[in-house]
């Protein structure tokens, strides 16, 4: 700035993903819920968007949430990429073994 400040911002979220991963964040991040309240969300986010909202519509949605979930920070298959520091530094192999069996199948 023209007072000699630096300003930084932080893009790491600033993106628009499918809207199954966005949910996803949001459950994850700041809409804590039962699993039920979390499946009448996705029926409201669906009806308002246009989308066909039935039970069968929002459990495929739900599911897909719970997909993305597994990737995110803290989500079980993010502790397969190694880390430089924290517990998980070394990554799981559990979880390494477990993700190659599923996707050798």
């Amino acid at each position: 700035t023209s007072a000699g400040e630096l300003n930084v911002i932080d893009f790491e979220n600033s993106l628009v993903c499918c809207a199954a991963m966005d949910v996803c964040w949001a459950f994850a991040t700041w809409c804590y819920g039962s699993k039920d309240e979390q499946k009448r969300f996705i029926e409201g986010y669906l009806a308002e968007a246009g989308f066909p909202c039935d039970t069968e519509h929002v459990d495929a949605f739900f599911i897909d949430t719970q997909i993305f979930y597994l990737t995110i920070p803290g989500g079980i298959a993010s502790n397969t990429i190694p880390r430089k520091e924290g517990p998980f530094r070394k990554g799981s192999p559990g979880v390494r073994k477990l993700c190659a069996e599923v996707a050798s199948n």
